[in-house]
């Protein structure tokens, strides 16, 4: 039965075979339907033919394709007679033309296909060497991370028994009392045991780099200070081998770098110098600075550097052919990497004494976005005899008074160590001043810590099982376990596990191994600040009791209950004074609202639909509000101080209420009058500048509400220009008091430029106890149409004393001509009367007198 790749072989054999069969058929069959189109092209479908056939099937294949295509062609697209006659361009030399054609398809395909094979080869094989890059690449890290973790092991393991050997001899030996003999032994047994722990720190410093462990700190502080604080703890060193140990540059400048990095590469350096320096030597420190670089140079008048080791002298475990002279080798290598950690880099030279010089570049400006921290390089005693970097000289621990403290006086500390011995000696170290318990892990130090609570947890960082930061972490989820401090001991140096551990509450961490009194002065500290905060604490509960007792508000702390998401009832938890004094509620602390005022949920959903959202974390929310069941209005500040939890503050305002709405239904009366007259009300405060218009003063003048100022430039923008002094002084008169009110007449100019006549009347309602005005209040009334009704009756009655008096001239003039011609009549009359004759004329105005000739009028 052949196998699936062979069958697969099989099926695309044969599929190419009919592809080169199919394609010259094909286009044999087309070119026959077109032949009366493409006549006498016979080769015009066979060439694609055979490039595709050759293209896809092969190059066998595409030979047999060809020589099919002749075939087909020579049958049907050629005669038998002419093929071989000379001149006929669909003859021999065609056909020989499509067979090289074909061969060179053939060939160039093939040649094609094979170099994609092997383009796939290589590049399968390049994806296979990438799989295994990556495979390494994944085992290298591996590896590292378990160097890393191996030496972090060490770290712990090795730091805790030295621990154990250096701090109790450090112990012994300031005690005055010791013998000689004794205190000599112990000082070598401690010098040496310091010598392992130096040797062992640069290790880990080593492999801390090369992991990417270690980060920098930055700070800015006088690097010439910094020096000069170095040298001087070499100064007991330099002086026991007679050697001149100075100082040289500039000073009084800063720089930003890591000062603890900084003073580590000058004691690597200067414990070289003073380490290969013959007695009666010389090492210098010089310190130069430029614009953006710093260079520190330490220079001696030792043997030097061969300059066939120059460049090897800063790898890792050179010794320069000098074994066994107590170091590691790792000292320059230390400096070299801590100098490029720095954004430098450090250099050897011959000094001009003969000797060796080392030249440190560094930069003088922290690269951008970098961690500043407080800058505080770390604080040594003088340096020994064998030139290393001591620990902090202990010195004796004076018994404090009550060393008993068995009683229940004394702080209680809670040693969490795993190791038995080092619990022990801790514990021996701590009990002279306060009482001390002991656990050996973490789960039971954590069990240990609630019902204790400790004043302090002293906790090793590496235990089995829980370790240090486990347990921090699951104290502090405990209501109980919050607050209490933690200092935290251990081996390893990680920045970085030592940067988590104080973000997550460790309030001191302490390398191992350690000073008997740098370990009591961080204990004594951290409690002191313990009882410190304390006291402040009961100091601030005490001042917020007195506030929250004596605050006029009320308060009330609750705890809201839900039925799945809905508010259903809240219970109080605390009250002040205040609350019982607004509300008359009393004995409600523990009690549900429910108890203390039955029917709130019912009567004020909305209520308790603000305390349940604000419980539920909520932003704070002010609001008023009617009680219903209470019958009483409260001003309301609500707050959640945490889950389920909510705050009211709040203050009855129903007397507030109830006069708002009086004046609220005092203003719709006056609203409604002034509507019904026409009038609108203006209120000036004097004091602070403002004025408040009716919506009919605004219609009157045809300025908006914000427009309208008490000021000057508003009356001369607004006021005729022809009343404006006439206003002004009558409103000056008013507020000065010599008149009682300010009543008065004048034209404003409207906001559209329309002249209105308006009647203000205004007095002022507040004074002062000096007498000035402080509020004016009044009305104006539009008397437009009124002014013009009176302007219109001043003309009707000119006109008529007008026309009187042309009336009383006409009528002088005719009354005067009907006298005389009355008089005239009369002579006429009188006449004919002596005539004996009748009278002619009949008399009007018979009882009246003939008036004298001046008094008529021509």
């Amino acid at each position: 039965m052949p196998t699936e790749p062979a069958e697969r072989a099989t099926g695309g054999r044969a599929g190419r075979w009919a592809l080169a069969i199919l394609l010259p058929v094909g286009a044999g069959l087309l070119q026959w339907a077109a032949w009366a189109w493409i006549h006498p092209f016979v080769w015009f479908l066979f060439f694609p033919a055979v490039f595709i056939s050759a293209s896809l099937a092969g190059f066998v294949e595409g030979l047999f394709s060809t020589a099919l295509s002749v075939l087909i062609v020579w049958l049907f697209f050629l005669s038998p007679d002419s093929i071989f006659q000379s001149g006929n361009d669909t003859g021999p030399w065609s056909a020989a033309l499509f067979i090289l054609m074909a061969l060179l398809f053939c060939d160039s395909q093939s040649r094609l296909r094979r170099s994609r094979r092997k383009a796939a080869e290589l590049l399968a094989s390049e994806r296979a060497a990438r799989e295994k890059m990556t495979d390494l690449y994944r085992k290298t890290v591996e590896t590292d991370a378990l160097k890393s973790r191996f030496l972090a092991n060490l770290s712990h393991d090795l730091r805790t028994p030295l621990s154990l050997i250096i701090a109790p001899l450090s112990r012994r030996l300031s005690d005055p009392a010791l013998p000689a003999a004794v205190r000599q032994e112990d000082g070598m047994i401690l010098r040496n045991a310091d010598l392992l722990l130096r040797q062992l720190s640069d290790l880990l410093d080593v492999a801390r780099l090369e992991s990417g462990f270690m980060s920098c700190s930055y700070s800015r502080f006088d690097v010439a200070g910094l020096v000069r604080a170095t040298l001087a703890q070499f100064e007991p060193l330099a002086a026991g081998k007679a050697i001149d140990l100075r100082f040289e540059g500039e000073t009084g400048f800063e720089v930003d770098c890591d000062a603890g990095k900084l003073q580590r590469i000058l004691f690597n350096l200067l414990s070289n110098a003073i380490r290969f320096t013959p007695g009666e030597g010389m090492v210098t420190v010089r310190l130069r600075a430029r614009p953006e670089d710093l260079d520190i140079e330490v220079e001696d008048s030792g043997p030097g550097v061969p300059a066939d080791q120059r460049d090897t002298v800063f790898e890792r475990f050179h010794q320069g052919g000098r074994s066994g002279d107590g170091t590691s080798g790792l000292g320059l290598a230390i400096v070299r990497e801590f100098a490029g950690l720095l954004g430098g880099r450090v250099s050897v030279t011959d000094g001009p004494a003969g000797g060796a010089r080392f030249v440190v570049e560094l930069p003088r400006h922290a690269p951008a976005g970098s961690r500043f921290g407080d800058g505080s390089p770390p604080s040594f005693g003088p340096v020994r005899g064998d030139g290393r970097l001591p620990l902090p000289s202990p010195s004796p621990t004076p018994p404090s008074p009550g060393a008993d403290h068995d009683g229940s006086d004394a702080p209680l500390v809670l040693v969490v160590e795993d190791n038995p011995d080092m619990a022990a000696f801790i514990a021996d170290i701590l009990r002279p001043r306060y009482r001390v318990a002991v656990v050996h892990d973490g789960a039971a130090g954590l069990a240990r810590a609630a019902p204790l609570e400790p004043d302090l947890i002293l906790c090793d960082l590496a235990m089995p099982g829980m370790d240090g930061e486990a347990m921090v972490s699951e104290l502090r989820k405990q209501p109980k376990g919050a607050g209490l401090p933690v200092v935290m001991l251990t081996a390893r140096t990680d920045d970085r596990q030592r940067v988590r551990m104080l973000r997550a509450g460790v309030m001191d961490y302490v390398i191992k191994p350690f000073a008997v009194e740098e370990l009591l002065a961080r204990v004594e500290g951290v409690i002191r600040k313990r009882d410190l905060g304390r006291e402040e604490l009961r100091n601030s509960e005490d001042s917020y009791r007195s506030l929250f007792e004596n605050m006029m508000n009320g308060y009330a702390y609750c705890r809201m209950l839900y039925d799945g998401a809905e508010p259903v009832d809240f219970v109080y938890i605390d009250v002040n004074k205040a609350f019982e004094r607004h509300t008359g509620l009393h004995d409600v602390i523990g009690r549900r609202v429910s108890e203390v005022i039955p029917g709130l949920k019912e009567s004020d959903p909305e209520l308790f639909g603000i305390y349940g959202r604000v419980a539920r974390g909520g932003s704070p929310e002010r609001f008023e509000t009617y009680v219903g069941a209470m019958d009483m209005w409260f001003s309301v500040s609500v707050y959640s101080p945490g889950p389920d939890h909510f705050v009211s503050v709040f203050d009855v305002i129903t007397e507030r209420k109830m006069s708002e709405e009086r004046i609220r239904v005092s203003e719709e009366r006056l609203q409604l009058a002034l509507e019904a007259t026409g009038d609108g009300l203006w209120d000036w405060d004097l004091r602070r500048k403002q004025t408040y218009v009716t919506p009919q003063c605004c219609e009157m003048t045809g300025y908006r509400a914000e427009e309208v100022v008490p000021d000057l430039a508003f009356l001369k923008r607004v006021v005729h220009p022809d009343d404006l002094a006439g206003i002004l002084e009558a409103v000056r008169g008013h507020l000065e008091g010599e008149s009682p009110a300010c009543d008065l007449d004048c034209r404003v100019l409207t906001a559209s430029g329309k002249i209105r006549w308006i009647r203000s009347r205004g007095r002022v309602v507040e004074r002062d106890e000096t007498g000035a005005p402080l509020r004016m209040v009044g009305t104006i009334t539009d008397i437009t149409a009124q002014k013009a009704a009176e302007e219109a009756a001043r003309r009707q009655t000119s006109e008529l004393a007008e026309r009187n008096a042309e009336l009383e001239r006409f009528n002088r003039v005719t009354v005067g001509r009907e006298l005389d011609m009355i008089v005239l009549k009369q002579q006429v009359n009188a006449l004919s009367r002596e005539l004996g004759r009748e009278q002619p004329f009949p008399l009007s105005f018979l009882a009246a007198r003939t008036r004298p000739a001046e008094d008529a009028e021509p």
